[in-house]
C-alpha cells in the first residue's frame, strides 16, 4: 500500500517525460518510501531513479545509489518476495558497464562486483553472456588475453531475458573487436544495424559512434582515406542527440571537425553539448571531451573567440571572450589528470599515449 503522498508523487512520475524532472520525482518517491518504511517502493523507485540517471542524466548517481538498491533488494527478497529481482539484476549490468569509465572503481572492485553478479545469475538460472561481454570490454586495454577469454565465453553462452537487446549487444561487440584490432570484423558485424535490421532506442546511433571513433583514430594515424565515411556516421549521431541519446559521442564529432579544420562546426557542437557532458560526471566521457577540446582550441587560428556559455559552464567568462590558448591548456590539463588516474588503475600508459596522439596528430 502507498500513502496518499507517495501515490501523488508516483502519478507525477508516471506522467513526467524522461530526464531531470522524472529523475527528481523518482528520488523524491524513494525518499518518501524510506520514511514510510515501504520497502518495496524503496526498491522500485531507486531502480527507476538510476534508470533515469544512466540513460538521461548523471551516471555517477547510478554508481553511488546502486549499492543501496542491492542491499534493499536483498532484504526484500528475504522478507517478502523476489518480484523486483529481474529489474535489480538488469540494472546491475549498468553498474558494471559504467565501471570502465570510472577510474575510482579499481580492478579489484570490478572483479568483486562481477563475481557477485555471476553468483546471483547462476543461482537464478540466468545466462552469463552479457557479464562476459562487459568483462571483456573492461579488460580490453588492460589484459587482452584475459579479455579474449571472456569474449570466447560470451560467444559460447546463449541469450536470455537478461541479455541486452540484440542491437546494443552487437554494438558493444563491435566496440570490443575494434579495441582488440579486428576492425573489419566489427564493420561486418555492424552491417545489420546500419541496414536497420537490428534497431532500438540507442541504435544505430551508438554503433555510428563506435565507428566514428575508430575512423578518427585512423585519421590521427595518418589515414585520411576514411574521412568520406565519417559524414554519414556524424549525421546518424546527430539524429541520436536530438532523441536524447549518445551524448558521450559528441567528443568524436568535435575532434573530427578539429582535425579537418572545420572549427566553426566543432565550436557549434562544443557550445551546444559540452555543458551536458560536464554534468554527466563520467571521467571516461570527460576525458574524450577534454582531448577533443584541447585539440580544437589549439587548432583555431585566432588568439581569442567570442561566444556565449551559461554561468554553469566550467570555463564560463562573463565577458564572453575566450582565449583559445587558455582553453586548450584547461582541457589538456584536465585530460592529463584523468589519464594519470586511468593509467594508474589499469597499469598501462594508453591514456597518456592517446593524449600525445591527438595533440600531435
Amino acid at each position: 500500500m502507498m500513502s496518499p503522498e507517495l501515490k501523488a508523487v508516483s502519478r507525477e512520475f508516471d506522467l513526467a517525460p524522461n530526464g531531470p524532472v522524472k529523475s527528481a520525482l523518482a528520488k523524491k518517491a524513494y525518499m518518501i518510501a524510506d520514511k514510510e518504511h515501504n520497502l518495496g517502493k524503496s526498491v522500485w523507485f531507486r531502480y527507476k531513479y538510476i534508470e533515469q540517471e544512466d540513460f538521461y542524466g548523471d551516471p555517477l548517481q547510478l554508481v553511488l545509489v546502486y549499492p543501496e538498491l542491492l542491499k534493499l533488494h536483498d532484504e526484500y527478497v528475504k522478507t517478502v518476495s523476489d518480484s523486483y529481482t529481474f529489474y535489480v539484476y538488469w540494472s546491475y549490468k549498468w553498474l558494471l558497464q559504467n565501471a570502465k569509465g570510472f577510474y575510482q572503481i579499481s580492478q579489484k572492485q570490478f572483479d568483486a562486483f562481477a563475481e557477485d553478479y555471476k553468483r546471483r545469475l547462476t543461482e537464478s538460472g540466468y545466462s552469463l553472456r552479457t557479464l562476459y561481454l562487459i568483462s571483456a570490454g573492461f579488460y580490453s586495454y588492460i589484459d587482452q588475453e584475459r579479455a579474449e577469454t571472456y569474449y570466447k565465453n560470451f560467444l559460447r553462452c546463449g541469450r536470455d531475458r537478461l541479455s541486452d537487446c540484440a542491437a546494443c549487444e552487437r554494438s558493444n561487440e563491435m566496440n570490443y573487436l575494434i579495441m582488440t584490432g579486428r576492425f573489419d570484423e566489427a564493420v561486418r558485424l555492424g552491417q545489420e544495424i546500419f541496414d536497420n535490421k537490428l534497431t532500438c532506442v540507442e541504435q544505430p546511433y551508438e554503433a555510428s559512434g563506435v565507428l566514428l571513433d575508430a575512423y578518427v583514430n585512423m585519421m590521427l594515424s595518418g589515414d585520411d582515406s576514411v574521412m568520406e565515411k565519417c559524414a554519414w556516421h556524424i549525421d546518424n549521431i546527430a539524429k541520436g542527440l536530438k532523441k536524447g541519446v549518445v551524448l558521450s559521442r559528441v567528443s568524436h564529432i568535435i575532434l573530427y571537425y578539429a582535425l579537418t579544420g572545420e572549427t566553426t562546426k566543432a565550436l557549434s557542437y562544443f557550445k551546444k553539448y559540452s555543458l551536458a557532458v560536464h554534468k554527466q560526471h563520467s571521467p571516461g566521457v570527460q576525458f574524450e571531451l577534454d582531448i577533443a577540446c584541447a585539440k580544437l582550441f589549439k587548432t583555431i587560428n585566432k588568439k581569442s573567440y567570442r561566444f556565449k556559455l551559461t554561468p554553469e559552464h566550467p570555463v564560463y567568462k562573463e565577458s564572453g571572450v575566450y582565449n583559445c590558448e587558455e582553453l586548450s591548456s584547461f582541457y589538456l590539463n584536465d585530460a592529463m589528470f584523468i589519464a594519470g588516474k586511468y593509467d594508474a588503475r589499469n597499469g598501462t600508459d594508453i591514456h597518456m599515449k592517446r593524449i600525445s596522439l591527438v595533440m600531435e596528430g
